[in-house]
């Protein structure tokens, strides 16, 4: 079950940082495949708030951003060995990558200076 758990926290991880979607896409049903099973097992969580170290909600949103860092070092990797001329063409992913992190670990009132800072240049993607 852990295996199982592991494995799709990770293909969840890998859809949301490059930008892909088919286990969390929404079928227009108004389903939340990620929403629901973090609602399911917080059911069996010992603590109904996820930041109590221990309790299964916080080991499970520890895994997750633990395989969302792996995801977006190894997007950057990519980035990293292509050509220049397949770095201009997906320097957007590389930007919208960039906004969710400062967005997350910047205080709200520094993100948009920070965002103003990445504008790849000569790209068509703006």
């Amino acid at each position: 079950a852990a295996e199982g758990i592991a494995a799709f926290l990770e293909t969840v991880a890998e859809e949301h940082v490059f930008g892909m979607e088919y286990v969390t896409a929404n079928r227009y049903d108004g389903f939340d495949v990620f929403g629901s099973f973090r609602k399911m097992l917080k059911r069996y969580s010992s603590s109904h708030v996820a930041q109590v170290p221990g309790c299964l909600a916080f080991d499970f949103n520890n895994l997750y951003q633990f395989f969302v860092q792996k995801k977006r070092g190894e997007l950057f990797e990519k980035f990293k060995a292509s050509s220049g001329e397949e770095q201009r063409e997906n320097s957007y992913q590389m930007k919208e990558m960039l906004f969710r992190v400062i967005e997350v670990r910047l205080h709200p009132d520094r993100a948009p200076d920070f965002k103003r800072r990445i504008v790849p240049h000569n790209t068509s993607r703006d």
